[in-house]
């Protein structure tokens, strides 16, 4: 058996150890999703007591698919820069850190205007119901995951994290209660799958 303390690779990514801090959600970050102080120095901190892989908060890729206060946001290049710090100080620790990606939709609990759902479905949780995604939401939404993954990347992460469970929006779309479509991303599992 292995030791925790061994080194490791994730696909390309080697990493110092197989100690990994999973994302968890923090409430720390601006209003506008820039990193701050002290999730800089949680970050800093856990990479200089030598974890080796380090997953953040999710980060929303749209205003739109912001869920809580203080979640970290990657929707604007403008937060490049923030982040730039926060991967530098993990890299001079030698530690490795990857970006959680997120749109909350109808589970957030911050009240978003025509937040995205599958189907207009009312969330269990927040009985929220979402406008119903139309095919060009769809394709927007996709872009918007991409341009977040590329700032990740010009950010200095050393990859991502698509979040795709617990009732956010992408997993609405894997489950048949949300997920009422009759087109591409609606009906078997296939189609469900589609948009992740």
């Amino acid at each position: 058996m292995k030791s925790v303390l061994e080194s490791a690779s994730l696909g390309k990514l080697s990493l110092a150890n197989r100690i990994v801090r999973s994302a968890t959600y923090e409430g720390m970050a601006k209003e506008t999703g820039e990193i701050t102080p002290q999730l800089l120095k949680i970050y800093s901190d856990l990479a200089a007591n030598k974890i080796g892989l380090i997953i953040t908060s999710g980060a929303y890729i749209m205003s739109e698919g912001k869920g809580m206060p203080g979640m970290l946001g990657i929707h604007d290049d403008s937060l490049i820069n923030g982040y730039r710090q926060l991967t530098d100080q993990v890299h001079l620790c030698g530690g490795k850190i990857i970006m959680q990606l997120i749109f909350c939709g109808t589970q957030g609990f911050i009240d978003v205007p025509n937040v995205y759902s599958p189907s207009a479905v009312p969330e269990k949780l927040t009985r929220r119901t979402g406008k119903a995604m139309r095919m060009e939401d769809i394709g927007l939404l996709r872009e918007a995951f991409v341009d977040a993954a590329a700032r990740a990347k010009k950010a200095g992460f050393d990859g991502i994290e698509i979040h795709s469970s617990a009732g956010f929006l992408l997993s609405q779309f894997l489950t048949p209660y949300y997920n009422r479509r009759n087109d591409a991303h609606g009906g078997g599992g296939e189609n469900r799958a589609r948009l992740l």
